[in-house]
Parts: structure tokens; sequence; C-alpha cells
């Protein structure tokens, strides 16, 4: 027997290298020596109707003992274990010739058709992910990620379903997967079509997967099973909401389920529902379907009926945080649903009967500055009528116990104060010092005027007596209430007769505390919450330094004075530092360039910026601007601002200054029509005009702007005709 082996392997070795030699092989993948646990069995790889596949060296042999056997398979791992992966990856190319790809099902079983065709491919592709890559050379690699094939195995799992789906086409020759024949495929299928469309929460598809599922007739926009039965539940939740008016369904009805997992598959937070498509959702939006209802309809009315309460006893529904905190958040929680299209029509409608202010409190805040502001420009004054105007009186109120720590713990953040006194809002809880400040206001502007405050009693008697007064409490006249150090302070900075005597110190007295301030805080400046008081005084520092509306400006000692400490003379809230800064670029401008006609090429920023006053101004806003404060249409008129725009002037000022440079750069302005056709016609334009003698069609700035640098109103032509 053992002198029969040499013959019994050489004829085995040389039929194993003649093609077709071998009829049958063992189908049974778990049969072959060099991956499974039997001894005495050993299946020669195959690739089923592939006729030029290379057989094994080795052929098993029905008489050979097990001894011999097992001496086979050593030799076999030692000859030709590079020649076996070199086949199977022979084999994983005709794989993907057919296919369109060369990742061979393996965790799920694969198709039968599969299985008999390629009975090895599924394990050298596991052993290529698993433990063994790590033994793969170099160049086995590189030929593996070239072919493409996928070493993660989570990512295979696509490719094992991709082929249990062309199975199915293959068994019923359509791809209209049923959740009851497969769910695991059927939901698969679904989350194919929510990747493509990039749902949330969905990552998306490769192209190559998109062009593997197209070869084999994929639909991209599938018509779902549960249709009719879809339609069918939602009929009976229409009928619901026409018998009872609402949605509100029993958290253990059946009804109440499904509108759950509409919620689920609308979120897409689900991997077991397929998505709505946009068809539900729009149905279901007709009927205002809650998509995230509250939980307990009774609490929603119990908070409603709290702020109806609220709104009868305050004449608001704005709660604070001290009055009532709970609803407080149910209000903003209100205002946050309807903002995102979730709050039902009813619920609104509702709301909207007790007035309920579905602005937030910045918006709300926002509203009711313009409100004031309007008020100011239509009354003159800020003395609101509780019986006209009860909400903006109460808002009005409020924010005064605010800035005084009356009604919260932290006082008024020195941003809103900033935008309370751009409508010169006043902060007194005493309606006589409102009428001190105003008589005060317009002594100020009488001095800015005047340089002095000596009214003529037959001029403005008012106003006279008030100042006569003034003086009276300054001497401490019997009868008379003394100054207070605010009314003091203010009154300094006006130059009464009174104050002869002795020279106003408070505005020193007030700097040193601002030092003494820095020194001990690092140099930083008080806040309102800090220091209120000198707060305030830097407030008003940065108004006369402006001369705004009612303050007289600062000395030029002054000025000095605060910028060697780097006082901050602009506010603090961006809206109104920005506000400041382009004012104060403005005025830059004008002194400059003796004009407001700003170049949109040349300042685009700031040309944008004047624009925009000009539309607040004349109230074409859009939604959201904000309309001028009092005190910034003070300061533009201050400097002449003009608030309307001659597209024309600008124009005729661009073209005037290229006719300047012409005659600086040639020492005369004999503009020829050939080399200069535009500023040529544009002189010509100008004579015409002249001649005319009609200034309403040329300006008289304009023909002294042209006289200045010795423009000829006639051509030299017409001079040599006479």
């Amino acid at each position: 027997m053992a002198s029969a082996l040499p013959l019994l392997l050489q004829l085995g070795l040389t039929a194993a290298f003649q093609p077709g030699s071998v009829d049958t092989i063992l189908s049974d993948d778990r049969q072959q020596t060099s991956h499974y646990s039997s001894p005495t069995r050993m299946m020669i790889p195959q690739r089923g109707s592939h006729n030029n596949h290379r057989l094994s060296i080795y052929q098993r042999s029905a008489t050979a003992s097990d001894e011999t056997e097992d001496s086979l398979i050593d030799e076999e791992k030692q000859v030709s274990s590079q020649y076996d992966w070199d086949e199977q990856f022979e084999i994983l190319q005709s794989f993907k010739e057919e296919y369109g790809h060369c990742n061979f099902p393996q965790n799920n079983a694969p198709a039968v058709e599969l299985e008999n065709q390629y009975p090895t491919l599924a394990k050298f592709c596991q052993d290529q992910r698993g433990e063994s890559k790590k033994k793969l050379s170099s160049p086995q690699r590189r030929r593996l990620e070239e072919l493409g094939f996928e070493f993660n195995s989570q990512c295979a799992l696509w490719y094992d379903t991709y082929h249990q789906l062309i199975q199915y086409r293959n068994d019923n020759g359509h791809l209209r997967v049923r959740s009851k024949e497969n769910s695991k495929l059927y939901r698969w299928i679904r989350t194919q079509c929510s990747k493509r469309k990039g749902t949330k929460g969905y990552s998306k598809i490769s192209n190559a997967q998109i062009e593997l599922l197209d070869n084999i007739g994929f639909e991209w926009d599938p018509k779902s099973e549960h249709d009719e039965s879809w339609m069918k539940t939602y009929k009976e939740l229409v009928d619901f909401r026409n018998k009872h008016g609402h949605l509100l369904v029993e958290s253990d009805a059946k009804l109440a389920l499904w509108m759950n997992k509409q919620r689920w598959r609308c979120a897409g937070n689900s991997s077991w529902y397929s998505p709505l498509s946009d068809e539900q959702i729009g149905l279901l939006n007709e009927i205002e379907f809650p998509w995230q209802p509250e939980r307990h309809d009774l609490k929603w009315h119990a908070k409603y009926k709290e702020l109806e309460g609220f709104q009868k006893e305050y004449g608001h529904c704005r709660p604070s945080t001290i009055q009532d905190r709970p609803l407080y958040e149910w209000s903003n929680a209100q205002r946050k649903k309807r903002h995102k299209g979730s709050l039902s029509t009813q619920r609104i409608q509702m709301l909207d009967k007790i007035n309920f202010s579905w602005e937030s409190k910045r918006g709300n805040r926002a509203n009711m500055l313009a409100e004031l502001n309007s008020y100011y420009n239509q009354h003159g004054h800020l003395q609101v009528s509780e019986d006209e105007y009860p909400g903006l009186y109460e808002w009005t109120r409020l924010q005064r116990k605010r800035y005084h720590g009356i009604i919260e713990k932290q006082p008024m953040p020195d941003k809103q104060i900033d935008e309370m006194e751009a409508v010169n809002f006043c902060w007194s809880l005493d309606w006589k010092e409102w009428v001190w400040h105003e008589k005060y206001t317009e002594a100020a502007e009488f001095y800015k005027e005047h340089s002095h405050v000596r009214v003529q009693e037959k001029e403005n008697p008012s106003l006279y007596n008030w100042i006569a007064t003034q003086g009276k409490r300054y001497e401490g006249t019997k009868g008379q209430k003394p100054l207070s150090d605010d009314e003091l302070e203010l009154l300094e900075q006006i130059d009464f007769a009174f104050f002869e005597k002795q020279p106003p110190m408070s505005w020193n007295t007030m700097y040193a505390k601002l030092e003494r301030y820095r020194e001990e805080n690092d140099g930083q400046f008080p806040t309102h919450q800090d220091d209120p008081e000198l707060n305030r005084w830097m407030r008003q520092q940065r108004k006369r330094l402006r001369c705004e509306y009612g303050y007289v400006a600062l000395l030029d000692e002054q000025k000095s004075m605060l910028e060697s400490i780097e006082f901050p003379m602009l506010p603090i809230g961006k809206h109104r530092r920005v506000w400041y800064e382009k004012y104060d670029e403005l005025v830059e401008f004008r002194e400059q360039h003796g004009h407001f006609l700003v170049d949109r090429t040349g300042n685009p920023d700031l040309y944008e910026w004047v624009s925009k006053q000009r539309t607040t101004y004349t109230g074409r806003t859009p939604p959201t601007y904000r309309p001028l404060f009092i005190s910034e249409q003070y300061l533009l008129d201050r400097i002449g601002f003009p608030w309307t725009s001659d597209r024309h002037e600008v124009e005729w000022q661009m073209m005037y200054k290229e006719l300047v440079q012409f005659q600086q750069e040639h020492g005369h302005m004999q503009v020829t029509i050939v080399e200069y056709p535009a500023l040529y016609a544009w002189i010509s334009f100008q004579r015409d005009r002249y001649k005319k003698l009609d200034l309403s069609s040329m300006p008289q700035h304009q023909i002294e702007q042209l006289n200045k640098i010795g423009f000829r109103w006639r051509a030299i032509d017409e001079v040599n005709v006479e």
C-alpha cells in the first residue's frame, strides 16, 4: 500500500492539472478540510459551473489511511496556501463581474443559488475580514482594496441584505416586499429610501450602493403596503375630530397608539418605522394633528385659567419669574409651540381672547419701546395716561421700579437703561420730578441756542418763572425746597447767574470718585448694578459729549480728563453702540467733506447706514427694523442731516470732482469730446442750464462751486464768434 502511494499521488497530481478531469466534488463547504473540524474529509475548492477553475494539488483518495491523510494536510498547508488564496481571489473577481461588487454575503445565510455557485467564497471573505486579515501580505491587501473589497464586517451587512433582495426578486418577479412576508427586508428597503432622501437621523447612502440598487430596478419612492390601512385609521381619526371637536384621544386607546406611531415616523427617531410621506404629513396637518401634544390636557386648561386670572388682576398676560415662575415658563412654552407650528388653532384662539402676547420678552420690549417712542412723537412728553394707554402705562411703571431695584433683586442692566433713555425716558417715581426734568431740558436747549439762560418773561413766562424758582431754591429762600444733589449737578452744566458766587464743583467730585473706583477695581468702570449713582453720571457724560437733547456739551478740559482714563464714550448695548459708532463716523465725514453725500463704492457701510436712517425716519421700515429713536433723530437734526436724498445731486458732485481732477492734471478745463465724451457733455449741459437762468434747474450752490474753480459759462468758440 505504501509502495502504491507515490504512483497515486503522481496520478492525482497529473489529473489535477487537466481541465474537466474531475466530474464531481463535495459541495458541502462544511467538509472542507482546510477550514473545518473533520480530519478525514477534504473538499477540493470549486467554482460551480466555471470549468476553468484550477483544482487543488491534492485529491482525496478513498483508500488512503488516516496517517497518510494527515501528512497530506500538513504538506498542503506548507506548499499550497498561497496558491489557494490566489485561487479564491480569482473566484471573487468572477463574482464581481456578475454582481457588480465583491462583498459576498456572509453574516446571513446566502441565497441557495449563490451557495451552490460559490461554495467556498463566504468562508474566504470571512477570513479576510476576521483575524486572518492581520496575516495578509501588503500585495494581497492592496489587490483586495483595488477590487473594492469591504473589510468592515458591519458595512458588509448591507450587501447581505442586498442579495436577499435579489433572491426575493428572482423568486417573486418584483421588489414589492410586504412586511408580513419579510419584516426585516421591508424595513431595510424603507431605510434605503430615507437615506437617499437625506431624512433626518439617517446617514447618506453611497453612490455605489445607489447604482447597485438601480441595476436591479429598485423603486426609490415605493407605495406602502400599509397605505390602505393607514387611510382607514386616518378616517377614524377624522371622524373622532368631527364628533368631539378635538384630537385629545385617551392615552390607552388604539387610536392614541396610532397617533404616537405617526409622531415617531415623522421625527425619524426609530428605525422600526418608515418615515411618513409628504402626502401623509399634509393630510395630518389638514386636521391640525398635534405633533407635540400636552400629556395632560386638563393641566393645559388649568394653566390657562391661571393666566386668565392673572390677566384680570394685572391687565396683561406677561407674568414675571418673581410673580409666578411656573406660569411664566408655561407662557413661554406656548410661544415656542406656536413658533414651531405645533400649537392647535383652538388653543391659539383661546389665548388671543385674553390678549396673550405672542412676542418673546425681548421682542415685546422692542415693541413697547417703539410704542413709547411713538407716544412721545404724538404728545411731546412721556406722561402716559393710565386710562387711554393702560398697557404702556403699566410697562413704564414696571421699568422705573426695575431701575430703582424695587421689584427685582438685580437692578436693570445698562443696555436696557440706554435703550430707555434713547426715548428721553425719566426715571423719577414722582410726577413732580418729571415736570422738573422737562423744564430743565427746555432750559438746556435754550442755553445751547443762546449760550445763556437769561429768558425774557414776555417770550416764555413759564420757563422764566422756573429759572427764578431754581435761584430761590439754591439760595435757600424760606418756603422753597432745597435743590437735590442730582438737580444741582444738572444745573451746574448751565451758566446760571447764581453760580457766580461759588464755582461748580460737582463734576470734579464725581470725576474723582470715578478715578478711585477704577483704582480699587483693576481699571474697571462701574455698572448700574455696581454703583447706580456713578453709573448714571457716566451716562450723562456720554450724552454731553455729543450734546444730546437736554444735555450741555462738555468743556474741552473735561473731555481731556475723561480721555486720560480711557472713559467709554459708547453705550454698552451692541445695537446702540453700533449706531453711535456710525453717527460719529458721519460727523467726521461731514467735517472733512462739508456734505453728507457718502459714496456707495468708497464707503458702502456708511452709505447703507445713512440710507437706513432715512428709511426709518420716513416710516417705511421693514418688520425687522426698529423705529428711529427721538434722541437719534435729534442728533442727526443737530448736524443738519438731510432726510431726503437727491440722486441727481450725488451724480452732479461726482462729475464735478472729475472736472476738478481734470483741471489739476491739465491746468485748464478745455475738455475734448473725443477723449472725455461724458465730461464734455456734462460741461455743455451746465452751460445750457446757466443760460436759462432757471435757478430751480440749477441750484445756487452748484453755481458757486463752479465759479470757485474758474469755470467758463461760455465755450471758447462762442466767445470767438462774438
